[in-house]
């Protein structure tokens, strides 16, 4: 078996995980980041000239609810249905 080193998904597939994760089971629901930012200097080669530079990094990722369905979201009663209750026949007394 080859050694597997990367698996990647897309959007919709990450926001599957999390409503099944958290159990949600309707709305159009897609992937929410929250980004950081930071200035800084780096040095370039060949030269080593330094350089103003900005770096943005993922600070949180999760799901947001979204108000209609577009090409980020996915639909929580289409992909996680709610369970169907079973209807109990009522018992003798």
């Amino acid at each position: 078996m080859a050694n597997i080193t990367q698996i990647l998904f897309n959007f919709q597939e990450v926001a599957v995980l999390f409503l099944q994760k958290q159990d949600i089971h309707e709305g159009h629901w897609g992937l929410y980041l929250e980004f950081g930012f930071q200035g800084t200097n780096l040095t370039l080669p060949p030269a080593g000239n330094l350089c103003p530079a900005a770096v943005t990094y993922v600070t949180k990722i999760g799901i947001q609810r979204f108000p209609e369905s577009n090409s980020l979201t996915v639909d929580a009663a289409a992909i996680n249905p709610a369970p169907v209750e079973l209807l109990r026949k009522p018992t003798l007394q």
